[in-house]
């Protein structure tokens, strides 16, 4: 069997069990709804590129629900991981557009669906150690500094997300910069998360990204400049 058959099978498998437990909790009337913030994903308190990150890795495979559902539906349509819900967040975080409420602050669903949401993310906010180099509570990722946390969610990590690296393949080169052109000059789409073609860290992609990503790669230039979860070095 494929490993493409064998993930479209945990897919279905997946969305089998949350169909049960989704049902199981709507016909539950003593359960009580926590409140959460539209796009909070992963419950850290934050609606950022993590969130985004974590919804498109369960739009192909979601090996961990999100502790809230809910929150997890970002267009308010009932419906859990959708390209539609990515498209949603991506809008919120390019452009600010706002979410629908509950957003920007905590508060129960006021069209409510059905959707699960037994873990409230309001009282949790982390701060994450970006650059500190420490496997914190010994995942093997590049996490939060443990003492600080309020362990709302394990998603709140980071991977080896390199700035100037707009494909996301782990390699910087002349693909990088295409698609980095391709972006700028052309509409074509912007990297998930958004900080792989932000090569100069000031938060948005312009002609001056291009430049500096040439000068990196071609003359020996600084290196791309860490910025939100893309933290790890360049080489």
């Amino acid at each position: 069997m494929s490993e493409f058959m064998l993930k479209q099978i945990k897919k279905l498998f997946t969305f089998l069990i949350l169909g049960i437990g989704i049902s199981l909790f709507s016909n539950n009337p003593a359960q009580a709804q926590a409140t959460f913030v539209r796009g909070d994903v992963n419950c850290d308190g934050a609606v950022d590129s993590l969130d985004l990150l974590f919804l498109q890795n369960c739009i192909s495979i979601c090996q961990s629900l999100p502790p809230c559902l809910e929150a997890a539906d970002v267009n308010d349509d009932g419906l859990l991981f959708s390209v539609s819900d990515l498209t949603y967040l991506a809008r919120h975080l390019e452009s600010g557009e706002p979410l629908p409420p509950p957003f920007p602050n905590c508060g129960t669903d006021p069209t409510p669906d059905g959707l699960p949401c037994s873990t409230s993310c309001c009282a949790c906010t982390l701060t994450t150690q970006c650059n500190d180099g420490i496997d914190n509570d010994g995942d093997g990722l590049i996490d939060l500094a443990d003492p600080f946390c309020c362990n709302c969610s394990s998603f709140a990590e980071h991977f080896a997300y390199k700035p100037g690296d707009f494909n996301g393949n782990g390699v910087i080169g002349l693909p990088d910069i295409i698609g980095l052109v391709g972006h700028v000059f052309k509409g074509g789409p912007y990297p998930i998360p958004k900080c792989l073609g932000d090569v100069n860290g000031n938060g948005s992609l312009t002609l001056i990204d291009i430049i500096y990503l040439v000068n990196y790669i071609y003359k020996s230039g600084p290196e791309p400049v860490p910025s939100d979860i893309c933290c790890f070095p360049s080489p």
